[in-house]
């Protein structure tokens, strides 16, 4: 969608997070945690993302997510601020509301339709379930200490590839048929999410597993028509 609208993804996206961190300032409030993503990192491949690895993306959505991380930063220089940025990993599981592809081939199988993809199985997905999302965005807004770049990476700590995503769900969903060519689905790829800073400053440890997450998930859309 940013490569389709790039002026409207820097407006909605940067501009609307500096009107934020600007209320915050000028309020008087000095912790903002910002939600930044896998995207902030670019393609590395399977190289394992520590938080020194250097941002090159390339779509604009990507761009504007290294853009929010740095004006949180230069705003707790500026003024004196906490601002803590999350790089978050796909969400996925109840209540998650945007399109993805877990959530795609999850609601296929449950309404008996054959899921089909003409490339993807080999896309290695870093997941974090809405959970552990929940857990690591409060632990962030009251920690009492963060590190000096003031980002932190959040998954679930697991990197599973898209076809053993589609053999767990064909266990859970009774005639689930899927055909999905192989290679990625063209987005940029890193190696797994490295998550020692998060656990040591913000106290965050990934609490659900992906056969667990995946299950609630299942269990969640068959009885929400979203």
């Amino acid at each position: 969608i940013s490569v389709m609208a790039p002026l409207q993804t820097a407006e909605s996206n940067v501009m609307g997070t500096v009107s934020v961190l600007e209320a915050a300032r000028m309020t008087g409030i000095k912790r903002v945690v910002l939600f930044s993503s896998e995207a902030a990192y670019g393609e590395h491949g399977d190289r394992r993302m520590t938080l020194d690895v250097p941002l090159i993306p390339r779509p604009p959505y990507g761009v504007t997510n290294a853009a929010c991380e740095m004006f949180g930063r230069a705003y707790n220089w500026s003024f004196g601020m906490e601002c803590v940025s999350i790089r978050c990993s796909q969400v996925y599981g109840p209540r998650h509301l945007t399109q993805e592809y877990v959530r795609d081939a999850i609601k296929a199988g449950i309404q008996g339709l054959k899921y089909i993809l003409p490339r993807g199985i080999d896309h290695k997905i870093q997941m974090i379930h809405v959970r552990d999302a929940a857990d690591v965005t409060v632990k962030a807004c009251f920690a009492k200490k963060v590190n000096d770049m003031a980002v932190y990476n959040a998954s679930s700590g697991y990197q599973p590839s898209f076809g053993e995503i589609l053999v767990l769900l064909k266990k859970m969903i009774p005639g689930f048929e899927y055909e999905v060519g192989p290679g990625n689905f063209g987005s940029e790829q890193q190696g797994i999410f490295d998550l020692e800073d998060t656990a040591k400053d913000l106290g965050y440890i990934p609490q659900v597993g992906l056969e667990q997450g995946l299950k609630e998930y299942v269990d969640w859309l068959r009885s929400h028509d979203i």
